[in-house]
């Protein structure tokens, strides 16, 4: 299972107001495999569509996922996107960091 890229910087976004980036998340590997655990991040980010746990991905397949930053205040957020699957590795994760200004 891979992530690309492993980390997104949202910059500076406005309190009430929201910013949107997208990841890739797939199967780098040559034989399918199924992702047994995806865990959104919470708190001033948000997923509309979460990734299904239990989603096969063929060998060379990537999806692409979208994660909203929406600051209810001011100050620096981190969330993370987990993700695991039956390929052996253990977890990874992609990571998102925005400042609510």
């Amino acid at each position: 299972l891979a992530v690309d890229p492993a980390s997104i910087s949202l910059g500076s976004v406005p309190v009430g107001q929201g910013r949107t980036v997208s990841f890739d998340v797939g199967n780098s590997g040559t034989v399918p495999l199924t992702i047994s655990r995806a865990i959104a991040p919470l708190g001033m980010f948000s997923v509309a569509e979460p990734v299904p746990e239990g989603l096969r991905l063929d060998a060379g397949t990537f999806i692409h996922v979208s994660v909203t930053f929406q600051p209810t205040e001011a100050g620096a957020f981190t969330g993370r996107y987990l993700f695991n699957s039956n390929d052996g590795r253990g977890y990874v994760s992609v990571t998102f960091t925005g400042t609510g200004t």
